[in-house]
């Protein structure tokens, strides 16, 4: 004999209850999904400016050591590029400045490479 007492099926409370429960677990993963996309696109710009960085620094170790463009005193490229040339016992400093906006933070970011030119070694 079936036991008529034996129900199929969730009550609505129950199903309620597991759709907040449900949904409060979507939105904190939606939350960390969001924080790891900010943060992808902040080191996306980051490089890309590393990149253009380094692109000047190596046009500039191709010139000649005696090259007007790399006269010592401060020198602009455009773009929020610049370096600035030093010169001491025959060694050139050569230093990369970029500047940019972080368009997220909205806040102006900066990177600066630095390397040197030995008049015995490039000429």
């Amino acid at each position: 004999m079936p036991c008529l007492n034996r129900r199929k099926g969730l009550s609505l409370v129950e199903v309620m209850v597991s759709m907040a429960l449900l949904g409060a677990t979507l939105s904190g993963f939606i939350g960390v999904f969001m924080m790891n996309q900010r943060t992808v696109t902040v080191a996306n710009n980051q490089q890309r400016e590393m990149h253009q960085a380094r692109a000047v620094m190596e046009d500039l170790f191709a010139l000649s050591y005696y090259d007007s463009r790399l006269s010592v005193g401060n020198h602009t490229v455009g773009g929020g590029c610049a370096y600035i040339i030093s010169e001491t016992n025959k060694l050139k400093t050569i230093t990369v400045t970029r500047t940019w906006t972080n368009a997220l933070e909205k806040t102006a970011s900066v990177l600066v490479l630095k390397s040197a030119l030995s008049q015995a070694i490039h000429k």
